[in-house]
C-alpha cells in the first residue's frame, strides 16, 4: 500500500535533508532529536540518501500529529515526544526512526492517563503500526502512575510504500511486566 503524502513535506523531493528539515507544520526533524541536554546532531548522519530514508520514516510520525490538535477529545491537551530517533541505539527500530515513545499531557504539564488510554484506542483503530505498547509506571513509591504510548510504525521504502503489512501487536506493561497482550488494558489509579 503507497501512502498520499503532503508535497510540501515530502523527504523524496528536498535538495537536502537537515534537523532543519520540516516534515509536518511546526515539526523539523529536530523535533524527534531528544531533549536539549541530550540531542543528536542529524546532519553529520550518513548520506542524503540515508537522512532522506529516516525522514521518511519520521514523517509518518509527525503527520500523528495534526490529527491529535485538531480532535475534540484531546482539546487542552498536548501530544509530546518522551523518547525518538536515537541514532546510537542498538534498538534498531529507535535508531531507524519506527520507534517513538509519547505521551499525552494536560495544560498543567501532568501526565494524562485517561486521555492516554483514550489515544492508544484511537490509534489502535485508525492507523497502521507494528507495535503499540502502553507502559504504565510508578518511579518512586507514594508517586502517582505515569503511561507513555511506545510506537512502532512499519518500514517504510523510498517510494512511501509498506515493506511489509503492518503487524498491529498490542501490549500494555505496569512496572515493566506485561499486563496484556493483543488487548489494550486501562490501569487506573
Amino acid at each position: 500500500m503507497k501512502l498520499i503524502i503532503d508535497p510540501l513535506y515530502n523527504p523524496n523531493s528536498q535538495v537536502d535533508i537537515t534537523s532543519a528539515t520540516k516534515l509536518a507544520l511546526g515539526m523539523p526533524i529536530a523535533s524527534f532529536l531528544g531533549s536539549g541536554g541530550n540531542r543528536g546532531n542529524f546532519n553529520s548522519v550518513g548520506d542524503l540518501e540515508t537522512r532522506r530514508t529516516l525522514a521518511r520514516q519520521l514523517y509518518l510520525h509527525a503527520a500523528l500529529f495534526e490529527p491529535f490538535n485538531n480532535h475534540p477529545a484531546f482539546i487542552n491537551h498536548r501530544l509530546i515526544l518522551i523518547e525518538a530517533l536515537d541514532l546510537t541505539s542498538t534498538d534498531t527500530k529507535k535508531s531507524s526512526g519506527q520507534k517513538v515513545t509519547y505521551a499525552v499531557i494536560d495544560n498543567e504539564g501532568i501526565i494524562d492517563l485517561p486521555k492516554t488510554f483514550d489515544l492508544s484506542v484511537f490509534w489502535k483503530d485508525h492507523i497502521e503500526y507494528d507495535e503499540l505498547s502502553l507502559w504504565y509506571d510508578i518511579f518512586d513509591p507514594g508517586d502517582s502512575i505515569t503511561v507513555h504510548i511506545v510506537l512502532t510504525l512499519p518500514e517504510i521504502g523510498a517510494n512511501f510504500e509498506y515493506t511489509q503489512t503492518p503487524k498491529k501487536d498490542i501490549s500494555v506493561f505496569y512496572n515493566g511486566n506485561c499486563q496484556s497482550i493483543d488487548e489494550l488494558v486501562e490501569i487506573l489509579e
